[in-house]
């Protein structure tokens, strides 16, 4: 598995909470959660759930959310 690179802007402060779900809505990592400053991010996901077991291969969704925003994309791990 090859590290995933998730980036994003925040154009002013807020709340963040960036996680990994599976397929049937576990949450599998929290990446970012808290106040962030206006700015560019880069967070990287290593494949590893919570307490650091490398997840199964399948299907997987990021979900990033702010004080007014709110995302949902798809990633697949491959082994």
């Amino acid at each position: 598995f090859r590290n995933a690179l998730i980036r994003y802007q925040l154009a002013q402060q807020s709340q963040v909470s960036l996680e990994i779900f599976d397929a049937t809505g576990r949450i599998v990592r929290t990446l970012e959660k808290g106040m962030r400053q206006p700015g560019y991010y880069t967070v990287t996901w290593d494949g590893k759930d919570n307490i650091g077991r490398a997840s199964a291969a399948g299907v997987y969704f990021i979900r990033f959310r702010t004080d007014d925003y709110n995302m949902v994309q798809k990633a697949i791990v491959v082994r």
